[in-house]
């Protein structure tokens, strides 16, 4: 139930979940934190209950590694949470017959696994779809997604396949994964999601930089943006025409970035690309998380201290 197929040049090391053809395309808003995410915060909240000075000095207090490495795990735990019980529908399904009424039963279950997780529909081994979530797409059933490369990816190796960033319908960016539906170790359909990658990183970042003193960047291979601090560049390539100093901070590290699963550095913007910076220094740090063949690259740019002409 999505729209449009997404890029994939690979340009950077990242990414994924499942693409829906043009008139397929539905997502749901929730804005409910997840349980986990909300007692990390609440963990995090009483670990930093004395006050921290930062000064003058530009966040520099700020671990930017620790950050990275804080949202790593969250976001790890969260989709390790996802897979697990989508794994769990996808055999639950197997194992039975289900009616219309009990599939929309399960579809409803999958929905509450995760407040990240958008629009799941249950397609037939010839990528038919045969159920949806909502009564109002009921039209979508009989809808034929089978030019999509990753469903066919799905039935080809049996394995569940995450894909590139996409657009539903109603304009909200999101990246699809689906699972197979095995009967005897053959594929008789297929599960798929759509998981709002924007809530996702935003509450992980609400536990690993409460005080929002880093910049996250979220990237996929082709080196669209999957989350940045500002809205407006997400699934934009980060690689591209931005003037931002950040995007100059990604470009001095891109070799490092494209070929090191991991790695910190410091970058100086020099004054004369940016007066307004003073020569300004900056950590930047960044790790990959890998999911069913698919990388994200999260990258945490942390500024530092002025240093003087």
């Amino acid at each position: 139930m999505y729209k449009g197929a997404a890029r994939l040049h690979m340009v950077i090391i990242v990414i994924l979940l499942i693409i829906f053809s043009g008139n397929a395309g539905c997502s749901d808003k929730k804005s409910d934190l997840d349980p986990y995410i909300e007692d990390q915060i609440d963990i995090r909240n009483s670990e930093n209950n004395q006050e921290i000075e930062y000064g003058n000095s530009n966040y520099s207090q700020i671990d930017a590694i620790q950050v990275r490495d804080d949202l790593i795990s969250v976001i790890s735990k969260e989709l390790l949470l996802i897979d697990t019980s989508m794994t769990a529908h996808s055999i639950r399904i197997s194992q039975s017959t289900p009616n219309k009424n009990e599939k929309k039963k399960i579809l409803a279950e999958i929905r509450n696994i995760s407040p990240h997780i958008q629009s799941p529909i249950i397609l037939d081994k010839n990528l038919i779809i045969t159920e949806v979530a909502y009564d109002e797409y009921e039209d979508l059933v009989g809808s034929d997604l089978s030019d999509q490369d990753h469903l066919n990816e799905v039935v080809r190796t049996g394995e569940p396949v995450m894909g590139t960033l996409i657009q539903t319908v109603e304009g909200i960016p999101a990246i699809p994964v689906s699972y197979p539906i095995l009967v005897n170790n053959t594929v008789s359909g297929v599960l798929s999601i759509l998981v709002d990658q924007k809530t996702l990183f935003a509450d992980a970042i609400l536990v690993a930089d409460r005080d929002n003193r880093c910049n996250v960047y979220v990237l996929q291979p082709d080196g669209q943006i999957l989350y940045d601090n500002e809205p407006d560049k997400t699934e934009k390539n980060t690689i591209g025409n931005s003037g931002s100093m950040d995007n100059s901070i990604i470009k001095k590290t891109i070799g490092q970035i494209e070929t090191e699963n991991s790695g910190n550095e410091t970058v100086v913007i020099q004054s004369e690309d940016y007066p307004e910076s003073n020569n300004r220094t900056h950590d930047i740090v960044w790790d990959t998380i890998a999911f069913h063949g698919k990388e994200w690259k999260i990258i945490v740019i942390k500024p530092l201290n002025n240093i003087s002409n």
